[in-house]
Order: structure tokens, then sequence, then C-alpha cells
């Protein structure tokens, strides 16, 4: 922890507090004299800055996994920017045509109740402005026109909350940026804020909000999908394999915990785009909206950690794949042996038709076991079962074949989720949500397969019994991490589904006389 002033007495100090680690003390006596003040102090992370990265986050001493580092609260809450019709009282969805337009500004509610609202109120007489009734929408479509609302929501925390206010402004946002490149969806909200509503600021300001929404937005779950931007969620930086873990309960409250062990001093990471997008994906995301080239370990491997999970397999080469190379922003694909080389172009097209020819298996319904299974195959021959193509066959496949509980189709079915589980643990390692989910769906399968195996055949118990093994270990951290959710989370069912699986797997091992395998 190293040395410094003690938080009382000023002495140089080697004893740092427990809690942070920031704040040093001579002593015990002076670190108990000054904990009342300390306390609202007192976190397990702390805001750093640099050149490159700006303001960010990172640990202020060694967390294990499963830490809580904070419930942030958010400072605004509003509709997407695209969004289906949603009351602005209460954020319900709208699915009737004969909604309440509100009387005043005729935005949709879903009840004359909600327009007095202290969600709405403050807005209303605002967007009233509006006269001609140019934006509020009119009938049961997805429409851009909700963008404006959580703009005007956050220009309101000036006169309504000038702390929230003064943070919001602190909010990267690469408005200019924005400008320079005419992002269509910021001029015209902006214009739409400044010129019909006649908001008082200045464009410039508003700008800037617009750019600071677009660039910290969380989207949530409420009442319907939502957008909240968050005081301090908003500095936790970007790698596309993340170290901490996002949830929510019932409320709008976002908690934040380690996913995996974490150092002191080391960055603490979400991923912005999801980590199961392919990596000329995932760029173009970061570049268009974040207006930044991602960096992280898994993006700077030619390799994404050993899963190729974006290489295409060399024509030339048995068990090569090639490996992005890019130059002055040109990205090639090449061989390391034989240099063989495909451009990007190419590369993305290959992929869109094969997503295309999975979309067309779905929507043609095909569930047979046998043309679901070939297609499975042909994906692998073509790519490889770690290529982000075969993930999507996979979760289709698992789709198709989910009412599939013959032997084959429950052994099938557990090959996928077996293989997605690896996948998921290298890239959202830990105690993660997407892990969590798939430890049970693969436990649960491998458990009605092996019930569906035995009776049906005459397997060689011992061995049979020991491929249990791996199942209830499945489903032991499966309710370890679920139980991890916050109070209100649906995936609280989800853990105690694990333990009654857990239970189940226990019971039937018992059945078979395996008393030792099922003690463990």
């Amino acid at each position: 922890m190293g040395v410094g002033p003690c938080g009382v007495c000023s002495t140089l100090a080697s004893q740092a507090c427990a809690g942070c680690g920031v704040v040093h003390y001579c002593g015990k006596e002076h670190q108990r004299q000054h904990w009342p003040k300390h306390r609202a102090e007192c976190r397990p992370y702390k805001a750093v800055s640099s050149p490159h990265a700006g303001k960010f986050l990172v640990a202020s001493r060694k967390l294990p996994a499963g830490q809580i580092l904070m419930e942030d609260a958010p400072l605004v809450v509003g509709p997407k920017a695209n969004s289906s019709l949603v009351c602005l009282g209460c954020h319900a969805a709208i699915t009737q045509n004969d909604f309440h337009p509100c009387p005043e500004c005729w935005w949709p509610l879903c009840s004359s109740q909600c327009a007095s609202s202290p969600l709405h109120l403050p807005e209303c007489s605002i967007l009233a402005q509006d006269t001609k009734h140019i934006a509020p929408p009119k009938v049961l479509e997805e429409t851009p026109r909700y963008d404006i609302i959580l703009l005007l929501r956050c220009l309101l925390l000036r006169s309504l909350n000038p702390s929230g206010w003064e943070t919001l402004l602190d909010m990267a946002h690469h408005s200019q940026e924005r400008q320079q490149k005419e992002e269509l969806q910021q001029l015209l909200s902006v214009h739409y804020l400044t010129e019909i509503l006649k908001v008082d600021y200045d464009v410039d300001t508003v700008h800037q909000v617009k750019g600071a929404i677009s660039t910290n937005a969380v989207e949530i779950q409420t009442n319907s999908r939502v957008r909240a931007l968050y005081p301090t969620v908003r500095l936790l930086n970007n790698a596309c394999v993340p170290n901490v873990h996002l949830s929510y309960g019932s409320g709008e409250v976002m908690q934040v915990r380690t996913a995996v062990p974490i150092q002191a001093g080391e960055t603490l990471y979400i991923c912005y785009t999801g980590t199961m997008l392919p990596l000329w994906q995932r760029r173009a995301w970061l570049t268009t909206e974040y207006h930044f080239t991602c960096d992280c370990d898994r993006c700077g491997d030619p390799t994404e950690v050993g899963t190729y999970f974006s290489n295409p397999k060399c024509p030339e080469c048995t068990g090569l794949y090639l490996q992005p190379s890019t130059w002055l922003g040109e990205t090639v694909w090449v061989c390391p042996i034989c240099k063989t080389e495909q451009s990007d172009e190419e590369v993305q097209q290959d992929v869109k038709d094969w997503l295309e020819r999975i979309k067309m298996s779905d929507v043609l319904g095909s569930s047979s076991f046998r043309q679901v299974n070939l297609l499975l195959q042909q994906a692998e021959d073509e790519f490889h079962p770690q290529h982000y193509v075969w993930t999507q066959m996979g979760q289709t496949a698992l789709y198709q074949l989910r009412h599939n509980d013959t032997e084959r189709g429950l052994q099938l079915r557990s090959k996928i989720w077996q293989r997605l589980l690896v996948l998921y643990s290298t890239f959202e390692p830990g105690l993660t949500r997407r892990r969590g989910m798939t430890l049970l769906e693969t436990g649960k399968i491998m458990l009605e397969a092996a019930k569906k195996e035995y009776e049906e055949g005459d397997p060689f118990l011992p061995e049979f019994t020991l491929r249990l093994r791996p199942v209830i270990q499945y489903l032991e951290e499966a309710e370890e991490i679920l139980s991890l959710e916050p109070k209100g989370s649906t995936l609280l069912g989800m853990a105690k589904r694990a333990q009654e699986k857990r239970v189940e797997v226990q019971e039937f091992l018992g059945r078979l006389g395996c008393t030792e395998l099922r003690a463990e």
C-alpha cells in the first residue's frame, strides 16, 4: 500500500485503510477518530485519469471475485432513442391504440393519472411548446422521436438537480466529432429542442448533453426498456473481456461487482459493445459511438485470446487461421505461415452469407435433427467450433431442438451448451450472469441426457456416474453466481432452480447407489 500522510495528523504513515487502501493512519486511534468522516469516502475503487483514456476507475485495493463495488442510482432515466410507445409518466409499454395522450403536450400516456406524474410533470409544459404536435407519436410503432425525451430530462437537471447537472457536464461527449460527422439523430434532436421547443440553452450545450447521452447511457429494463445515465458507472472503461459485472434488480439502481479477482491499481472494465460480436463489429461500434479504437488484451491479440473467434481458416494450411493485420486503417487477414491473404471485406462477406443461411433456417423452422445437425457440422467445417458463426448456429440449433428430447437430440444440445460454456468463460470469465445461466442450462441438459441414456440403455455405471460429476459442479457454481444478483432480480429464481436441479442430480445418483460421488 506504500506510505502517505495520516488522515488526522498528516504524519507520514504506512498503515492504510483496509477498506479503500487510499487513506493512511499513524495508528488505530486516529483511524477510529477519522472513521465518521471517512465512512462516506471509503470505497474499493478510486478515479484516476490519463491523457489517453480520460477519467476512469481502478481498484483501490486487492479485490476478491464477487465484491460489490457500488450501487449507483441514475441521474436521469428516459426512453430509448428508438422506442415503441411508452408512457412518459411511468415508462410502461403502451400496446393499445386507444392510449391516453397528455392533455397538455399530447405525448402518449398509459392513463390520465400519469399526466401529473413527477416524472412527466417538469417536461410537460416544455413539450407543449410544440403546438403543431410534430413530435408526439400517434401510432403503435417504433420511432426515433423518443430520443428528445431523455435529452430534455437531462437539460432539466440544471434547475432540478444542480449537482447532477455538474456531473452531466463532466461526462465524455465527443459532441464536436458527432457534429462534424453530421450524425443525423444528434442533429435532429438538437434542432427540435432548440428551434421547436425553444429551450433556454445555447446550441453547444445541447449538443454536449446529447453527446453525453450517446456516450454514457446504459439500457436497462424497468416497466419497459429505457436508458439511464449513472454518475459513477459512466467512469468504467471498456475491455472486450470485462472484469466487473453490471446488474440491477426491481428498481433502477445499478449494482457493480467484481467478476474475477482484481489487483490493487488494476483498471475496472465493462464491455461497451457486448462480448459476443466479431472483431470488426466491435471496432466499428466503438469507433462510431464512442470515438476510440479499442486496444484491450483481446482486440490487441490476433487470436482473440486463443479462440480465433473472428478468424477465417487458412485455405492452404490445415489447422491454421488467418490473422488480422491493420496498416493505415486498412485490415487484411494473413496466414502467419504461408502468407495467404483475404481482405476484410471478403472475410465479413463470408460471415454475412452464413448468417443469412442461419436466418433462413430459423425462419423456415427447420427443427429436424438431421437438418440442424448437418448445418451445424457445415458451420464447423467452414469455420471452427469457437468461431462467431458457429456460436450463432449453435444458439439457433438450441432453439430449434428445444423440444427434441430424443437421446441424440439431448446429446447434441448438451454438446453445444458445453462448447458455449468454454467460450463464454473466456470472454465473460468469473461470476457473470451469462456464465451463471450457461452453467445452469448445461447442467440441466446434461442431467436430462444422462437420464434418457439410463432409461433407454444399460450404461456402464462407474463410467456413467463419473460423467455426472461435472453436472453437480456446474449447478453448484450456477447457484453461487445467480444468487449474487440484487434483490428483485428475476435471476434469483434461477439460483433456486439451480439448487433444485443439483438436488435432483444427487437423488438420481442415490438411486444408482453412488453414495461416494453424491457426498462430494
